[in-house]
């Protein structure tokens, strides 16, 4: 079974969008106030959470290949799937708006912030049991790396009430490895590896944003605050 330590050190390093304004109403430092609130969340996850405990949903993959002159059919089940590793967390695209809008001829105004949160060199391991057609099952351990896992997540405030709404838009992902890497490796592990495709377990990862992350953003609203309005442009 896989085995892997629960602790990351995690650095913030920063990129900035222009921010967008209406009628010169704009959000004090957001991206002071976004580098707190993804710090504050990362460390409360390390702390109470356990990056290990990031779960990927089991899944079944179906094999039915030719490699050389050796057809292989047959079924893989994918279980115990876990976040083992990341490199850094870094925050980009962040941004803010403040917009007007008529509700039941009510103007309501919202103020949003807007930024994408990303885990670097992400490396997910799973257990998986191999059953090949006129052969024993076999298990393996194995492990793939994400060069990124990206989070896309908005924090609107509406001004007139101050209820505040955290969404996630699902998750992207980088990957250059084209194959799993298993253990043992095989003749089997190798025709396996290469049917994994990185995009099969994305929505677990918008479900570490939906279900994780954001239920901790929302509890650190009475310790991180919303950013003030400033009515100047914040020049």
């Amino acid at each position: 079974m896989l085995k892997v330590l629960c602790t990351i050190f995690l650095s913030f390093p920063v990129g900035i969008l222009s921010q967008a304004w209406h009628n010169k109403a704009c959000l004090e430092d957001d991206v002071g106030y976004v580098e707190r609130l993804a710090q504050e969340t990362m460390y409360k996850i390390e702390k109470d959470v356990k990056f290990c405990n990031l779960k990927v949903d089991d899944f079944n993959q179906t094999i039915n290949n030719q490699m050389y002159s050796w057809h292989v059919s047959g079924s893989v089940q994918y279980t115990d799937n876990f976040l083992i590793s990341i490199q850094s967390v870094h925050l980009e695209k962040i941004s803010s708006l403040v917009t007007r809008r008529l509700v039941n001829n009510v103007p309501e105004y919202q103020a949003g912030v807007l930024f994408t949160l990303v885990f670097n060199q992400a490396k997910i391991g799973f257990n998986a049991l191999v059953k090949l057609d006129n052969q024993p099952e076999q298990r393996y351990t194995l492990d793939y790396l994400y060069n990124s896992i990206s989070f896309p997540i908005s924090i609107v405030r509406i001004l007139n009430t101050t209820e505040t709404t955290y969404t996630s838009s699902s998750a992207g992902t980088l990957a250059h490895v084209v194959k799993m890497n298993f253990l043992p490796y095989t003749n089997v592990s190798q025709v396996i590896g290469r049917n994994f495709k990185s995009s099969t377990i994305s929505s677990s990862f918008t479900k570490w944003a939906r279900q994780i992350f954001l239920p901790i953003m929302e509890e650190l609203e009475d310790i991180i605050t919303f950013p003030t309005i400033r009515l100047d442009g914040c020049k």
